[in-house]
């Protein structure tokens, strides 16, 4: 170790440059574990001091014992020499965990600053690779600038890397039987995944050329690990030397392995994930006249289990064959099954993921049928019919004249989800799982393989929502895309009863991966990561929150006093896209920036349009008509805290509206009051545009009204109890809304299918 000069200690107090006699030795990581691509240590005191931290890249890739598959990467032309630790900042463990740990980046030039202070730094970088060797030293802040010369810094801390894949102990001894890595190392790796390892991702993290550590652990980790399990080498491109880069290059960290690969693949497609609701199965079931259109499920009320497929498609668009699908991760936003995130918002209760008990696994047959069990091993077989009849067995031989039958540990789940995939106890104890992946089906991404080598993983524990993943063996086992949606996986959400208005339910993007494979370059086994545009599914409880042609529907908020509801007529029938050129819509241009306000409630059975009580289950709504003087009154408690639906000649259809809350403290100066609170904008649908699919706006074509709205109008217009859209989307005529759907209201939205304009009148007069 060196001691500083006497011209250094001159130079250094005369320029105000705090120095200390000996710099410091890095210490290793407390913990004794050696990590596939970081390496750990942590800088003794040096009171404040700057100093540098210089790594030797001292033997690169020199697997003991050798690598069983060709090729090991050869990277001795960079042996010998040095990277700096740059910049150390703090990252959470995941996204459920938020654990910190420092990470720095490796760089080619110098980086000073108080380490001492960061505590354990785990240091990262494309020169960091498994099976390697690295010698770290400190610099001394007098050495800034002249590092080439300088003396002062400090003895070296060797530390290794472990074998590429070995995340866990036990760990491969060195020049001894190669048993690593195994199992138990991609277990953890998809524990991880699965939020349910609280082992530090330094560990497990695998990918890519340059780890990103403010990702969390995902399934081309897992990928790099199954691969690594095979035995296969490792497969990134490794170090990258600092006469190649460019300053603005030498701190950037990729978000994902884009960069490192050759520029024919920077312009990969992008793959499309769907979540779709599907028809209830297994012990579930759905409430009488719910739809299904699309990626929207339509339910009138709420209180049932709803099912939903992870869909992937276009990940090799024209069927080219030249990508082939390697690995997905899809995690659904937990943030859309907030009623504070529905529209309208706060009105309803929160979505769930499903909560299904199971009780526990049983015995189908042998010795201990109808017991408990976990697995088949404590079924113990015995004869079925025969002389042995009821006696242990473990081959048809002991059972003259029987059978031995394979022993059964029965799992409950499949019945009573519907299929294959989810099982009891595997994540909760008595619960079936709520997220799955059936191999068995038919449309399963890899059932071209027959699901052999794949590993799925699903968890329902994730506080950010469900999440399906598979990674695909390295051995061969990659699909193409035959253009067509592919089922990914299943989740399950309870729809609590309290549940109202429009939950859209999407995937969190950094969670959300499709990776790839080059079928040409297949052998490199390199998971390259695809865009994804994602396809959300919108769960519509009571159709409160749809665009309505004579309707607006609010969730009137709980604001502890009286206030008035009032209504901008913004802009009145404008239809987008424009009606056809013969039939132009009214001008009611005259009343646009006119206020109205909502008037007293009135409330009625949905069917049949009378005052409760209601027949059968038939529900009920709440309905005010609009007028010209404000109403003041508790608008929560006289709505029940439900939806309050607006309607009156002023609500007409292709319209925007703006709805405002005005307190008690206005009233006798509405006009110039500033107290006025701005609630919510709302729309209103195309004129006879009743039912789903809706008329979207251009560039879209004029596709609305359809024979599906027609259909709606007569469906209600039948007063079977059920049957039908609510009475706020397809009640269209008078003038002011009756509720009561008739004939005339099938005549209007006849019209409108035949795109004639709304003949109902204008909106009121008010003095």
């Amino acid at each position: 170790m060196k001691s500083l000069t006497s011209l250094a200690r001159v130079v250094a107090l005369f320029s105000a440059i705090p120095v200390f006699a000996v710099p410091p030795t890095p210490q290793p990581d407390p913990s004794g574990i050696n990590k596939n691509r970081y390496i750990s240590m942590s800088i003794p005191d040096t009171g404040g001091n700057p100093v540098a931290i210089r790594v030797t890249l001292t033997s690169l890739m020199h697997p003991n014992p050798p690598d069983i598959e060709c090729c090991t990467p050869d990277f001795s032309a960079f042996e010998g020499q040095y990277r700096w630790v740059g910049p150390s900042l703090a990252y959470t463990e995941n996204d459920n965990d938020p654990t910190t740990f420092e990470a720095a980046q490796l760089q080619c030039t110098p980086y000073y600053a108080d380490f001492a202070a960061v505590g354990l730094i785990h240091v990262y970088g494309d020169a960091v690779v498994p099976s390697s060797v690295y010698d770290v030293v400190v610099f001394d802040g007098t050495c800034n600038g002249n590092e080439a010369t300088c003396t002062e810094f400090s003895s070296s801390l060797q530390i290794k890397a472990a074998r590429w894949g070995d995340t866990m102990p036990p760990f491969q001894i060195e020049g001894g039987p190669l048993n690593q890595p195994s199992a138990s190392d991609y277990v953890t790796v998809i524990d991880k995944v699965a939020r349910i390892n609280t082992a530090s991702k330094v560990l497990m993290q695998l990918q890519p050329n340059i780890p990103d550590p403010s990702r969390t652990t995902n399934v081309l980790d897992t990928t790099d690990d199954v691969s690594s399990f095979h035995k296969f080498a490792y497969p990134y491109a490794g170090p990258t030397s600092c006469d190649a880069l460019r300053p603005d290059q030498l701190m950037q960290v990729p978000s994902s392995n884009r960069g490192n690969e050759p520029a024919a693949l920077r312009d990969s497609p992008t793959a499309k994930i769907y979540i779709t609701p599907v028809p209830s199965q297994g012990t579930g079931s759905y409430p009488a006249g719910t739809t299904i259109s699309g990626q929207e499920i339509h339910a009138k009320s709420g209180g049932f289990r709803a099912f939903f497929n992870i869909q992937i498609s276009d990940w090799s668009p024209g069927q080219t064959g030249n990508n082939l699908l390697q690995s997905y991760e899809v995690q659904a936003a937990s943030a859309g099954f907030l009623s504070a995130n529905a529209n309208p918002a706060g009105v309803g209760g929160d979505l769930t993921q499903a909560d299904i008990p199971c009780g526990q696994k049983t015995c189908g047959n042998g010795l201990n049928v109808g017991q408990v069990c976990t697995s088949p091993v404590q079924c113990p077989r015995a004869c079925q019919g025969g002389s042995n009849s009821g006696n242990a067995c473990s081959t048809g031989s002991n059972c003259p004249g029987g059978t031995c039958p394979n022993a059964q540990c029965l799992d409950p789940c499949p019945t009573i989800v519907g299929e294959p995939g989810s099982s009891c106890g595997t994540f909760v104890p008595g619960k079936c799982s709520g997220t799955f992946i059936n191999t068995s089906r038919p449309d399963y991404v890899y059932s071209v393989n027959g699901g052999v080598g794949f590993y799925p993983y699903a968890t329902p524990l994730s506080p950010f929502g469900p999440i399906v993943a598979t990674a695909g063996d390295p051995a061969g086992f990659q699909v193409f895309d035959a253009g067509q949606k592919y089922y990914a996986g299943t989740f399950v959400l309870d729809i609590p009863s309290s549940a109202l208005g429009r939950y859209t339910i999407d995937v969190r993007p950094l969670e959300t991966i499709v990776a790839y494979w080059l079928s040409s370059d297949a052998d490199e086994r390199i998971p390259l990561e695809m865009a994804v545009q994602s396809f959300p599914a919108v769960v519509d409880i009571g159709g409160v929150a749809g665009d309505k042609n004579r309707y607006l529907s609010i969730g009137a908020p709980d604001r502890g006093e009286a206030y008035a509801i009032r209504v901008k007529l913004t802009s009145l029938m404008h239809p987008n896209p424009p009606n056809l050129p013969q039939y132009p819509p009214p001008d009611f241009s005259a009343y646009e920036g006119q206020y109205r306000w909502a008037g007293p409630i009135s409330t009625y059975c949905e069917t049949f349009h009378f005052p409760p009580p209601c027949p059968g289950n038939d529900s009920q709504y709440m309905v005010a008509n609009t007028q010209c003087s404000p109403l003041y009154s508790d608008w929560h408690a006289d709505s029940s805290g439900g939806v309050l639906h607006i309607t009156g000649a002023d609500i007409i259809p292709s319209s925007i509206y703006e709805v405002d809350l005005v307190p008690l403290s206005c009233q006798g100066n509405e006009s110039s009051c500033a107290d006025v609170v701005s609630y919510v904008t709302l729309r209103t649908a195309r004129l006879g545009d009743t039912a789903p699919p809706f008329q979207q706006p251009s560039p879209a074509s004029l596709s609305q009204p359809d024979i599906s709205d027609v259909a709606a109008e007569v469906d209600k217009f039948k007063t079977i109890l059920g049957l039908g859209e609510l009475t706020a989307f397809v009640d269209v005529h008078p003038r002011i809304p009756t509720g009561v759907v008739n004939i005339s209201d099938v005549s209007t939205c006849i019209d409108a299918f035949k795109n004639l304009p709304y003949v109902l009148g204008t909106p009121t007069d008010c003095p």
